[in-house]
């Protein structure tokens, strides 16, 4: 039996949403298993029972894949998860710098 599974992925909507039609590539991934509170689900795939299985959430500017978005070619995911790095950069500079004492 094969670990590696690729897929069609379906978006949630909303802002900041992730693109309408991607793809996900499964090996081994963890799985997410529950969502509570303020996490936002940004896409699922559908299971054959027609669950929706949650593969990507994000609480404020935290990401949680259960999919390998790196594997893929210019994946969305890998794009959406750039530009959080960048519009925290300065927060973390901050907050880094008050750690140190400066």
């Amino acid at each position: 039996a094969s670990d590696s599974l690729t897929t069609e992925l379906r978006a949630a909507g909303g802002k900041g949403a992730s693109p309408a039609s991607l793809s996900g590539v499964f090996i081994r991934a963890p799985r997410i298993t529950a969502v509570r509170g303020d996490v936002e689900v940004l896409a699922w795939r559908e299971l054959p029972d027609g669950t929706k299985d949650p593969v990507l959430v994000r609480r404020g500017s935290f990401l949680g894949a259960g999919f390998h978005p790196e594997l893929e070619q210019d994946h969305p995911v890998v794009s959406l998860f750039a530009g959080a790095v960048r519009a925290n950069r300065g927060a973390d500079r901050k907050a880094t710098e008050t750690i140190r004492g400066g």
